[in-house]
């Protein structure tokens, strides 16, 4: 096992799963073989994300160098005080993920955010609008998915702020891809 979790157990073994296991592997799997790169940038800590990730078996689709998550914001801004909050709304997150997880990188991710990508180059799939400023910062693609915390209720939201690709479940983004 890649993450260690004896010290908190929580819910992280009994994840609510958004979609069909097999479903998401699959889909996972079709991406890949298309030549999409795939990272996560998530607000939880490392081990909330590496855990339910294992446990369920998605783990081995994602190189580990692109996962970021909370613990490495907060790595980042011990490093870098001055450059506080990097947390999303902040495009750190997901600069970090696509470039790979490079503390020495870190303030480079932090300073460097504007002209970074072209548009085509990313898309970022998230269900907040933090997720969507962010994508908006970095001038990137974005598609919504309406199973976060909100539900269906962020559709408003988020297209009242630009968001004009949503998706029902993380299912549906295949056919913006293949």
């Amino acid at each position: 096992k890649i993450a260690k979790s004896d010290y908190k157990k929580g819910y992280i073994y009994q994840e609510k799963v958004l979609a069909p296991i097999d479903s998401i592997r699959q889909l996972l799997q079709k991406l890949i073989d298309r030549g999409y790169a795939i990272g996560i940038a998530t607000g939880r800590p490392r081990t909330e994300t590496i855990v339910p990730f294992e446990t369920l078996g998605l783990l081995p689709y994602f190189d580990l160098n692109h996962v970021i998550t909370a613990s490495e914001v907060l790595k980042a801004e011990q490093m870098y005080p001055s450059l506080r909050p990097l947390g999303k709304p902040n495009p750190f997150t997901y600069i970090a993920a696509y470039l790979g997880n490079h503390e020495t990188l870190y303030q480079d991710f932090a300073t460097e955010q504007t002209n970074r990508f072209e548009r085509e180059d990313i898309t970022i799939v998230g269900d907040s609008l933090a997720d969507l400023i962010s994508a908006q910062k970095l001038g990137v693609q974005f598609i919504g998915t309406l199973t976060g915390l909100k539900g269906k209720k962020a559709a408003e939201e988020l297209q009242n702020n630009g968001a004009t690709n949503l998706v029902d479940t993380v299912l549906d983004i295949e056919s913006y891809f293949i």
